[in-house]
């Protein structure tokens, strides 16, 4: 069986050309029960978030044959590449499109950076929900953004340019300004934390 990747956390492992399997690892600097319980609710959080996501139609991968004993399951295998080798305007446009759909239906991704974003029939595809949560907090939401243009104002300057364009992608398909207002309001004090402790 092929490896595809392998992190501090989890293994994925190539099935066939069409599936993926996810492991959750044994973590040895954990007690073995904590670390058997830990993962099992990791895991299973994982397949209800993307199954919940994938039936509402939002570009993840579908997900399959949950195991909890071994703490996996099987994936889609979604053959695109990552966004971060062809970034433009339109595909992070698309991006914040799917974010704000996430967000909407109570989820955050938290670890929302371009590298878990993939291109494939010319849509945009997230992917590495194991850190996701269920939450509706708007400093939780406004995390997520501000992970996502961290990374655009570090390494792609000249996108990060449009960062009120892609907000007002965001505030157009997450439709209620009240909420919407409120994580912004987040995101600036978030960003303002960032740029105090780096001072």
């Amino acid at each position: 069986m092929e490896l595809l990747s392998y992190g501090a956390e989890a293994q994925i492992e190539i099935l066939n050309e069409n599936t993926l399997k996810k492991i959750r690892t044994i973590q040895e600097y954990r007690h073995p029960q904590l670390d058997k319980r830990i993962r099992k609710k990791r895991t299973k959080r994982e397949f209800k978030v993307l199954q919940k996501l994938f039936l509402e139609k939002l570009h993840v991968p579908k997900v399959d044959n949950l195991n909890l004993e071994e703490c996996s399951f099987e994936m889609q295998y979604i053959q695109g590449k990552c966004i971060v080798e062809n970034m433009n305007t339109n595909y992070l446009s698309k991006a914040m499109i799917q974010i704000a759909k996430i967000h909407k239906l109570g989820i955050v991704h938290c670890d929302l950076t371009p590298l878990n974003m993939l291109i494939k029939d010319d849509e945009i595809y997230l992917i590495d929900f194991g850190l996701s949560e269920y939450s509706k907090d708007r400093e939780e939401r406004a995390v997520d953004l501000n992970v996502f243009f961290i990374f655009l104002k570090n390494d792609y300057s000249e996108l990060y340019e449009n960062k009120e364009e892609l907000l007002n992608i965001y505030r157009e398909e997450f439709n209620d300004d009240v909420i919407v207002d409120e994580i912004f309001t987040r995101l600036e004090e978030v960003e303002k934390r960032g740029r105090n402790k780096n001072k």
